[in-house]
Protein backbone atom coordinates (compact mmCIF):
# COMPACT_ATOMS: atom_id res chain seq x y z
CA UNK A 1 0.00 0.00 0.00
CA UNK A 2 1.01 2.95 -0.92
CA UNK A 3 2.11 6.50 1.62
CA UNK A 4 -0.69 8.46 0.81
CA UNK A 5 -3.43 5.61 0.36
CA UNK A 6 -2.65 4.34 3.93
CA UNK A 7 -2.48 8.09 5.10
CA UNK A 8 -6.18 8.70 3.42
CA UNK A 9 -6.97 5.55 5.18
CA UNK A 10 -5.94 6.31 8.34
CA UNK A 11 -7.71 10.03 8.14
CA UNK A 12 -10.96 8.80 7.36
CA UNK A 13 -10.89 6.59 10.68
CA UNK A 14 -9.48 8.82 12.95
CA UNK A 15 -12.44 11.04 11.99
CA UNK A 16 -14.82 8.41 12.68
CA UNK A 17 -13.45 7.19 15.85
CA UNK A 18 -12.64 11.02 17.33
CA UNK A 19 -15.68 11.80 20.15
CA UNK A 20 -16.30 15.33 19.17
CA UNK A 21 -16.63 14.75 15.10
CA UNK A 22 -18.78 11.50 15.85
CA UNK A 23 -21.10 13.66 18.10
CA UNK A 24 -21.76 15.78 15.41
CA UNK A 25 -22.35 13.66 11.97
CA UNK A 26 -22.16 10.05 13.32
CA UNK A 27 -19.83 7.82 10.89
CA UNK A 28 -20.90 9.94 8.16
CA UNK A 29 -16.93 10.50 6.74
CA UNK A 30 -17.23 10.43 2.97
CA UNK A 31 -14.07 10.28 0.51
CA UNK A 32 -16.37 12.83 -1.83
CA UNK A 33 -19.62 14.79 -1.88
CA UNK A 34 -22.85 11.80 -1.39
CA UNK A 35 -24.29 11.52 -4.39
CA UNK A 36 -28.41 11.05 -4.95
CA UNK A 37 -30.34 8.05 -7.19
CA UNK A 38 -29.53 10.27 -10.44
CA UNK A 39 -25.88 11.05 -9.56
CA UNK A 40 -26.29 14.76 -8.53
CA UNK A 41 -24.90 15.72 -4.88
CA UNK A 42 -26.74 15.81 -2.28
CA UNK A 43 -27.18 17.05 1.04
CA UNK A 44 -29.67 14.95 2.13
CA UNK A 45 -28.11 13.04 5.22
CA UNK A 46 -26.06 16.37 6.12
CA UNK A 47 -24.34 16.79 8.78
CA UNK A 48 -21.08 15.26 7.40
CA UNK A 49 -17.66 15.82 6.63
CA UNK A 50 -16.08 14.72 3.12
CA UNK A 51 -12.35 14.97 1.72
CA UNK A 52 -11.32 17.08 -0.53
CA UNK A 53 -8.41 17.48 -2.44
CA UNK A 54 -5.19 15.48 -1.40
CA UNK A 55 -1.95 16.68 -2.62
CA UNK A 56 1.56 16.35 -2.45
CA UNK A 57 5.13 17.54 -3.06
CA UNK A 58 8.60 15.57 -3.23
CA UNK A 59 10.26 15.59 -0.45
CA UNK A 60 13.75 13.63 -0.01
CA UNK A 61 14.55 12.48 3.37
CA UNK A 62 17.90 10.33 2.85
CA UNK A 63 17.20 7.18 2.19
CA UNK A 64 13.29 6.69 1.41
CA UNK A 65 10.81 8.83 -0.32
CA UNK A 66 8.93 11.22 1.43
CA UNK A 67 6.20 13.60 0.61
CA UNK A 68 4.93 16.71 1.50
CA UNK A 69 1.07 16.46 1.85
CA UNK A 70 -1.59 19.00 1.68
CA UNK A 71 -4.99 17.57 2.54
CA UNK A 72 -8.62 19.68 2.41
CA UNK A 73 -11.47 18.36 4.72
CA UNK A 74 -14.97 19.58 4.23
CA UNK A 75 -18.13 19.97 6.95
CA UNK A 76 -21.37 20.33 5.61
CA UNK A 77 -25.08 21.40 7.75
CA UNK A 78 -28.10 22.20 6.59
CA UNK A 79 -29.06 23.11 10.12
CA UNK A 80 -30.07 26.63 10.54
CA UNK A 81 -27.46 29.28 11.42
CA UNK A 82 -23.86 28.42 11.68
CA UNK A 83 -23.21 26.75 14.95
CA UNK A 84 -23.62 23.35 13.77
CA UNK A 85 -21.19 23.81 10.47
CA UNK A 86 -18.27 25.25 12.54
CA UNK A 87 -18.43 22.84 15.92
CA UNK A 88 -17.90 20.05 13.46
CA UNK A 89 -14.73 22.46 12.08
CA UNK A 90 -13.44 23.11 15.76
CA UNK A 91 -14.38 19.54 16.26
CA UNK A 92 -11.83 18.36 13.17
CA UNK A 93 -8.97 20.98 14.37
CA UNK A 94 -8.67 19.44 17.30
CA UNK A 95 -8.86 15.73 16.19
CA UNK A 96 -5.92 16.55 14.00
CA UNK A 97 -3.77 19.66 15.37
CA UNK A 98 -0.17 18.28 16.11
CA UNK A 99 -1.59 14.53 16.39
CA UNK A 100 0.27 11.76 14.03
CA UNK A 101 -1.64 8.75 12.87
CA UNK A 102 -0.84 5.07 12.56
CA UNK A 103 -0.37 4.55 8.97
CA UNK A 104 -0.51 0.81 7.42
CA UNK A 105 2.71 -0.98 5.81
CA UNK A 106 4.99 1.05 8.23
CA UNK A 107 4.60 4.06 6.85
CA UNK A 108 5.55 7.44 9.17
CA UNK A 109 3.84 10.90 9.28
CA UNK A 110 4.84 14.23 11.29
CA UNK A 111 2.36 15.51 13.26
CA UNK A 112 -0.87 17.53 11.63
CA UNK A 113 -0.60 21.09 11.60
CA UNK A 114 -3.78 22.62 10.45
CA UNK A 115 -2.89 25.47 8.42
CA UNK A 116 -5.70 27.20 7.16
CA UNK A 117 -9.80 27.46 7.86
CA UNK A 118 -12.99 29.77 6.65
CA UNK A 119 -16.14 29.58 4.82
CA UNK A 120 -17.16 27.67 1.44
CA UNK A 121 -19.34 30.38 -0.03
CA UNK A 122 -21.30 28.43 -2.96
CA UNK A 123 -25.19 29.37 -2.97
CA UNK A 124 -27.29 27.96 -2.89
CA UNK A 125 -25.39 25.16 -0.90
CA UNK A 126 -25.60 24.30 2.14
CA UNK A 127 -23.68 25.62 4.82
CA UNK A 128 -20.23 24.70 4.36
CA UNK A 129 -16.70 25.12 5.90
CA UNK A 130 -13.03 23.72 5.35
CA UNK A 131 -10.14 23.31 7.02
CA UNK A 132 -6.41 22.70 5.42
CA UNK A 133 -4.41 19.95 6.95
CA UNK A 134 -0.18 19.56 5.90
CA UNK A 135 2.27 16.99 7.17
CA UNK A 136 4.53 15.03 5.99
CA UNK A 137 4.91 11.25 4.73
CA UNK A 138 7.98 8.77 4.90
CA UNK A 139 8.05 5.61 2.65
CA UNK A 140 8.52 1.89 4.62
CA UNK A 141 10.70 1.17 1.35
CA UNK A 142 14.12 2.65 0.83
CA UNK A 143 14.89 3.75 -2.50
CA UNK A 144 16.90 1.23 -4.68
Amino acid sequence: MTPLKAFKIAVVEALKVDAGVAAIVGGKIYDEVPRDHRGEPTDANAPFVYLGPLGWRRLELGCNPGYDVALRLYAVSTKFGREEVWALHEAMRLAFDLKTLTLAGGHLMTPFRTMAGGDVIALPSPKECFLDLRTQLSDATPYP
